[in-house]
């Protein structure tokens, strides 16, 4: 909906847009999109065989990627590409490990956006302060709702895909400030933080928080 809009605003502009087949399909782009799908199947060997082989594999290509970055392995215009995969791998490598929400504060989100699923309805006199979070009490509710999943996976899988662009828009804000491999270095310095990939996954709320502050930044 939004494209068509787009569209309609824009269709006048004397300035054209071409997307190049070729690069899309190019091996450095494929290889950066197979992170995630590496981070999906080795959580899925840990959960039901117990084997974490895969996962260390992904963490040693990962740790690898700044250096290939530096040395020109792959083009400066694919680093955005590599910042958002480099931290969604990173992010489902964690949260896709069980089959339930693990922490503290997030347990409670879950209780706050189940009672709204099965009440019907956001009751805002309940007490406590996660109950006036939008994020958890109106966006988790509707995500369950609409993609007819389980509070659980949008807190394990959508949550985090909107939490990987948060290094993206820190990648944009620091292209305007630095050199392009230094903003992707930087990038890379926070994504690699265990702050990033662990403990904020047990703050759903945090997350969007922190999301919508980096798109304000950038803007």
């Amino acid at each position: 909906i939004l494209c068509f809009f787009c569209y309609i605003r824009d269709k006048k502009s004397t300035k054209s847009y071409n997307i190049d087949i070729r690069e899309i399909l190019s091996p450095s782009v494929i290889s950066l999109c197979l992170l995630p799908l590496i981070a999906i199947f080795g959580t899925h060997l840990v959960n039901f065989y117990e084997n974490n082989i895969l996962l260390m594999i992904l963490l040693l290509v990962i740790s690898v990627l700044p250096a290939l970055a530096i040395f020109g392995a792959f083009k400066d215009k694919l680093y955005p590409l590599a910042v958002f995969v480099i931290a969604l791998s990173l992010l489902y490598h964690k949260s896709l490990i069980s089959n339930h929400v693990w922490g503290w504060d997030i347990n409670l989100e879950y209780v706050f956006s189940n009672k709204v699923i099965l009440n019907g309805f956001w009751d805002s006199s309940l007490y406590g302060s996660f109950n006036g979070m939008l994020a958890i009490v109106m966006l988790a509710p509707i995500y369950s709702l609409v993609c007819g999943i389980d509070t659980v996976w949008v807190f394990q899988i959508l949550y985090p895909f909107l939490f990987a662009f948060l290094p993206l828009t820190m990648y944009v804000i620091f292209r305007n400030l630095l050199d392009v491999r230094v903003s992707f270095l930087s990038s890379c310095f926070f994504i690699f933080t265990s702050f990033f990939y662990s403990t904020m996954l047990q703050l759903a709320r945090q997350q969007i928080a922190e999301l919508f502050l980096g798109l304000a930044l950038s803007a």
